[in-house]
C-alpha cells in the first residue's frame, strides 16, 4: 500500500513544487512590478484586494471538496463517477449566476467600508476595484472545482501545471500593464495580473463536463442533493475559517497606515512559499485518506500523516533560516527604493506560526476526507471570535507583531491539540 501511494503521488507532489516555486517567485516579482508601477498607496489596495481572494474562494460554498471526496469514493467502489462531474458543473453555474447578482449590489457598501481609509480613491473608483476583482475571484472559485477534480481522479499534476502556467501569463500582462502609459494602472493590472487564472480554470473545468457528458454522464438530481448536503457543512467551516485566518488585511487596514499594509504583505507573499510545502503534500495525500479511510486502514493514515508532518515541519524550519540569512537582498530586490528593516524576531514568529498551521492542518485532512466536520464546525466559530478579538486588541498594542500573535495563539488555544484528539478517536474506534 505504501509502494503504491508514493508511485501514485510522487509525480503529483513534485509537479506541486515546481507549480509552487514558480508560482512564489512570480508572486515575489509581481510586488517589484506593482511598486514600481503604482507606488506603495496603491499596491496596499492591491494586497487588500488580494487578501479578499480568500473570502471567494469559499463562492463554491464547499462543492468541490464535496464533489471531490464523491468521486474518491466512487474510485474506491470501482464505479462511475461522470455523473456528479456534470451535476457540479449544474451547481457551479447556479452558483456563478446568483453569487455576480449578490457581488453587484453589495460592492458599493463593501468597498466604501474597506477602503474608508484611503481618501484618495473615489467612491466610484472604490466600487469598480472591488467588483472586478470580485467578478476574477469567483471565476477563479469556481472554476479551481476543476483543480479538485482532477486531484480526487489522482491527476493533480494537471491542476499544478494550469495553475503555474496562469501565475506566468499573469506576470507576462502585469509586467506590459505596468510599462504602458496606462492611466489606471491598478485597475488594469488587477484585471491583467488575476484574468489569465480565471479563465483558464473555468475552461478546464467546462472541458472536464465536455468528457463527462461525452461518456454519458448526466444531470441527475439525488446527486445533486447529496452533494449540495455534504457542501454546506464544508462551507460554513470554510467560512469560519476564513474569519480565523484572513481577516487580517482588513484589521491592519483599520488600524495602521499603508506602508505597515505592504510590509506585512511582503513578509507573507515570502512566508506563503512554505505554505506550498504542506499544501501541496496534503492535497495529494486527501483522496488517498478518502479511500484508505473508507476500506478502514488507518494504520495506513497514520504513518503516512506523521511523515508528512515531520517532513513538512523540516522543510519550513530550513526555510525560515534561509530568510533570515537573506531577508535584506530579498528586501532590497522586492524594492529596491524602500528603507523597509524587518527584525528577525518578526521573522521567527511567521515561522513559528506556519509550523503550527502545518501541524493542524495535517490532522485536519483525514477529518475532512471522510467527512467528519462536527468537531470542526463546533471549535472554528469560536476559534475565529478568539483571532478577531485578538488581532484587534494586539494590533493598537504591538502593530504587526499583534496580528502575528493573534492568529498563533488562536490555534493554540484550540485546533492544535483538538484535531490531533479527534483523529485519535476515529483510530482507536477503528480497531476495536
Amino acid at each position: 500500500m505504501l509502494k503504491l501511494f508514493i508511485t501514485r503521488n510522487s509525480f503529483t507532489v513534485g509537479s506541486a513544487w515546481i507549480s509552487r516555486i514558480l508560482n512564489a517567485g512570480i508572486s515575489i516579482f509581481s510586488i517589484r512590478i506593482f511598486l514600481s508601477g503604482v507606488g506603495p498607496d496603491q499596491y496596499a489596495i492591491f494586497l487588500i484586494l488580494s487578501s479578499l481572494m480568500a473570502w471567494y474562494m469559499l463562492a463554491d460554498f464547499g462543492v468541490g471538496v464535496s464533489l471531490q471526496n464523491y468521486i474518491s469514493e466512487q474510485r474506491a467502489k470501482q464505479e462511475k463517477y461522470e455523473d456528479y462531474i456534470v451535476t457540479g458543473g449544474v451547481l457551479a453555474l447556479l452558483l456563478l449566476v446568483f453569487l455576480i447578482c449578490l457581488l453587484y449590489v453589495a460592492s458599493p457598501f463593501a468597498s466604501k467600508f474597506i477602503f474608508s481609509s484611503f481618501v484618495f480613491l473615489g467612491e466610484t473608483q472604490k466600487t469598480n476595484l472591488f467588483f472586478i476583482a470580485g467578478l476574477l475571484f469567483i471565476g477563479i472559485s469556481l472554476g479551481s472545482i476543476a483543480y479538485k477534480v482532477f486531484y480526487a481522479q489522482i491527476k493533480g499534476y494537471f491542476s499544478n501545471i494550469v495553475s503555474a502556467i496562469s501565475s506566468a501569463l499573469g506576470l507576462l500582462a502585469l509586467s506590459v500593464v505596468m510599462s504602458s502609459k496606462q492611466e489606471d494602472k491598478l485597475l488594469i493590472g488587477l484585471i491583467a495580473y488575476f484574468a489569465p487564472s480565471c479563465l483558464l480554470a473555468v475552461f478546464v473545468f467546462s472541458v472536464q463536463i465536455f468528457f463527462a457528458i461525452r461518456d454519458a454522464g448526466k444531470f441527475k438530481f439525488i446527486i445533486f442533493k447529496n452533494i449540495i448536503q455534504r457542501a454546506w457543512r464544508f462551507s460554513i467551516l470554510y467560512l469560519m475559517h476564513a474569519a480565523v485566518v484572513n481577516l487580517d488585511f482588513i484589521i491592519l487596514a483599520k488600524f495602521l497606515p499603508p506602508l505597515d499594509v505592504v510590509k506585512y504583505g511582503i513578509l507573507t507573499r515570502i512566508f506563503s512559499f512554505s505554505a506550498f510545502f504542506y499544501t501541496s503534500i496534503y492535497s495529494a495525500l486527501w483522496p488517498n485518506f478518502s479511500e484508505a479511510i473508507y476500506k478502514g486502514n488507518w494504520k495506513f493514515v497514520k504513518l503516512i500523516l506523521i511523515r508528512a508532518i515531520l517532513f513538512s515541519s523540516f522543510l519550513i524550519l530550513a526555510y525560515t533560516i534561509f530568510i533570515i540569512i537573506f531577508i535584506d537582498d530579498l528586501i532590497s530586490f522586492i524594492s529596491p527604493e524602500s528603507v523597509v528593516t524587518v527584525p528577525i524576531e518578526l521573522l521567527l514568529l511567521l515561522g513559528g506560526y506556519h509550523l503550527v498551521i502545518a501541524w493542524v492542518h495535517g490532522f485536519g485532512i483525514p477529518l475532512q476526507s471522510m467527512n467528519d466536520l462536527k468537531g470542526l464546525l463546533f471549535w472554528t466559530p469560536i476559534q475565529a471570535v478568539i483571532s478577531v478579538l485578538l488581532q484587534v486588541v494586539l494590533v493598537q498594542h504591538f502593530g504587526l507583531y499583534g496580528i502575528i500573535w493573534a492568529l498563533l495563539l488562536s490555534f493554540l488555544l484550540t485546533m492544535a491539540w483538538l484535531l490531533p484528539i479527534r483523529v485519535l478517536k476515529h483510530s482507536r474506534i477503528a480497531s476495536i
